[in-house]
């Protein structure tokens, strides 16, 4: 989940109510350790999720979820992650996710268009760093 998250980081996690897309969520696969990803989908099967680096995707059954992140601490500064003005940010990501995740192929240079700006997406969530007020 970098940049947002980076080891050593301490995650508050609160119980799941409902899970939606653009959420993230620590999960536990029932064969390793816990993760910490965005929901891209969710359905009868259970929820798709996928690191905010990664291409890769991890469908889990909905029982494996064990809560939604509400807040990351780092370093004495404190980010909650339910911030109103962070929603368009990861609705956007979400959207590149299940863009990629998906495999469509529009026009030539759409894939790499939606690369970039993932990219930019992924740099104003690291900004939020810079303005989290001390915890």
């Amino acid at each position: 989940m970098a940049p947002l998250l980076r080891d050593g980081d301490r995650v508050t996690v609160a119980s799941a109510k409902t899970i939606e897309p653009g959420l993230i969520v620590v999960a536990g696969p029932p064969t390793s350790e816990p993760v910490c990803h965005r929901v891209l989908a969710v359905g009868e099967r259970g929820v798709v999720l996928a690191g905010d680096r990664s291409r890769a995707v991890l469908e889990l059954p909905r029982e494996s979820v064990l809560g939604v992140a509400q807040a990351v601490d780092r370093g004495g500064r404190r980010l909650r992650l339910d911030a109103p003005w962070l929603r368009p940010a990861d609705r956007a990501l979400t959207a590149l996710h299940e863009y990629t995740w998906r495999g469509h192929r529009r026009r030539p240079g759409s894939r790499r268009a939606a690369e970039l700006l993932r990219r930019a997406l992924l740099r104003l969530r690291a900004l939020a760093w810079l303005t989290a007020g001390r915890a």
